[in-house]
């Protein structure tokens, strides 16, 4: 019984072996492409690397602005005063005994953007 499948396995992976080997036909050249095949393939790759051989070093990217900061969300009740100690700076640990009600999403990525609204005026928003 033991042998029987062995010699089973053994003739089920010498077909799978031999059934994986037809799959591309392979060239003259030991490649699966055609020596015509390979020529048109060498024109493409020799004209693409002539349309990009010049690199303009000089080129000027720009990012949006972005910073790392942490988003403070207050009842109406409070809004003006938080609003105050912020632009006067008080640190952050005085701000949340100050404020017990206040929800802070902390270490989050801010990115500044333009764009124009359907009336074609220039709108400043921030995606956070």
């Amino acid at each position: 019984m033991k042998s029987l499948t062995i010699l089973l396995f053994g003739l089920f992976f010498t077909i799978t072996v031999s059934g994986q080997s037809s799959e591309f036909e392979i060239y003259p050249n030991g490649l699966i492409y055609s020596e015509q095949a390979m020529a048109k393939l060498s024109h493409i790759v020799d004209s693409l690397n002539l349309q990009f051989k010049v690199c303009d070093f000089n080129k000027v990217f720009y990012s949006k602005n972005q910073t790392i900061g942490h988003l403070v969300n207050l009842k109406e009740v409070n809004v003006k005063e938080a609003k105050k100690d912020m632009e006067n700076q008080i640190p952050l640990d005085d701000f949340l005994k100050k404020y017990p009600d206040a929800s802070i999403e902390r270490n989050i990525l801010i990115v500044k953007y333009k764009y124009k609204d359907y009336n074609e005026q220039e709108i400043v928003d921030m995606l956070i």
